[in-house]
């Protein structure tokens, strides 16, 4: 009947507009979605079998995700900061704005502590291998900023030539478990500068000891 048509369309017409609806809002959570993640959390860290370490890392690994990026496309990074104390990234050698740099003192804003949030976002450039770290004030507490596992590599590539090669192998020298030394007590003698100096216990190649962990491969010649 005419009344039952009119009711199809009506239902029709409703269905299609929630259907729109919801694929609007899926477009506008893709288009807001992040390129990049990172979460800032404490990590124990087996170093060589039966040398563990207690340290923080970005999602779990050291060094941190590759990320890499295309010279001149912007780039959106979302930071999830799970531990007690605010802390901020710094990506070393770009051009970006002061807010995107992750400086305190070029007026970057922190990511507050207890699950915090924030997201950075800017064009990189130039092009190049580098890094991302953690840029907070370690202090005296020799296992947070950059004395931890919170730093990761940094690759821009270049807009038109990436490069070309058979395999590509990143290295970290990192040292670990860190503590103060006078250094009256380095020189045997009492300097008139006399300060303090840090020495460690361990160092790695990326996650593990020399002698530890998967090996390069290379072919002979």
């Amino acid at each position: 009947s005419l009344l039952d048509r009119r009711s199809f369309v009506i239902g029709a017409g409703a269905a299609g507009m929630t259907l729109g609806a919801a694929i609007g809002e899926a477009y506008t959570q893709i288009a807001a979605a992040a390129d990049f993640t990172l979460r800032i959390a404490p990590l124990r860290l087996e170093l060589a079998p039966g040398k563990v370490i207690d340290t923080f890392a970005y999602n779990g690994t050291v060094p941190g995700p590759v990320l890499r990026l295309r010279e001149g496309r912007q780039v959106s990074i979302d930071i999830r900061n799970d531990t007690d104390i605010d802390d901020i990234i710094h990506w070393h050698g770009l051009f970006v704005p002061s807010a995107a740099d992750g400086a305190m003192e070029e007026g970057s804003p922190m990511v507050l502590r207890g699950g915090g949030t924030g997201r950075y976002t800017f064009a990189a450039k130039p092009s190049g291998t580098r890094w991302y770290h953690s840029h907070n004030m370690a202090g005296k507490d020799l296992t947070r900023s950059i004395y931890s596992g919170m730093y990761g590599f940094l690759l821009v590539e270049p807009a038109n030539d990436p490069g070309r090669f058979d395999q590509e192998v990143l290295i970290a020298a990192h040292h670990w478990e860190g503590s103060w030394v006078s250094m009256q007590d380095i020189r045997k003698g009492p300097p008139p500068d006399n300060g303090l100096e840090v020495m460690y216990k361990s160092a790695s190649f990326n996650d593990k000891m020399l002698g530890h962990g998967e090996p390069i491969r290379v072919r002979e010649g």
